[in-house]
């Protein structure tokens, strides 16, 4: 098929389709095409998603429709993405505590979707905070020393060490 632009009674161009290609590449999709591009999730449109690549985030079907210069689109085959998870391993290396060390004030980054609780101990085992999953934090009245942050998550638990100054 071919996209149809008619300049005055005279003259007819006829522009080929674009042909957009999805490409999987680990936690990505990527586009054959640098823009114009538009992510669909189930066939529903992924707000603000426009770029070249898309970060996976949900399991499901996967199109891109892409709108070249002359204003013809075309929609490429779908992909499925079925399994999401990556190895318990992968999941530790992302989190990260910052900044480390502090002065009790920290940020837990990249935090397990499944995460239930956050406890903090001390060296010598005594619990020192003990809540639910956040990002931020601010530890008053914890002294200058070496704590041990337990991330409690429904696939099993991950500590970080936090060093207070």
């Amino acid at each position: 098929a071919n996209c149809l632009e008619q300049s005055g009674r005279i003259f007819e161009y006829f522009y080929p389709l674009p042909s957009p290609v999805i490409r999987h590449s680990k936690d990505s999709l990527i586009s054959n095409y640098p823009n114009g591009n538009s992510w669909y999730l189930n066939n529903t449109r992924i707000d603000q998603e426009n770029q070249p690549f898309l970060l996976i985030k949900a399991q499901g079907k996967y199109t891109l429709k892409t709108i070249d210069s002359s204003g013809c689109e075309g929609i490429s085959e779908a992909i499925e993405i079925f399994d999401l998870e990556i190895s318990k391993k992968e999941k530790e290396n992302l989190i990260s505590l910052f900044p480390n060390p502090n002065d009790g004030g920290f940020q837990l980054l990249n935090l397990p979707l499944d995460c239930q609780a956050i406890k903090i101990y001390s060296m010598n085992g005594s619990l020192v905070y003990s809540g639910d999953c956040q990002n931020n934090f601010h530890l008053e009245n914890i002294g200058i020393g070496i704590y041990c942050v337990l991330i409690i998550a429904d696939n099993g638990s991950i500590i970080r060490p936090l060093i207070v100054n």
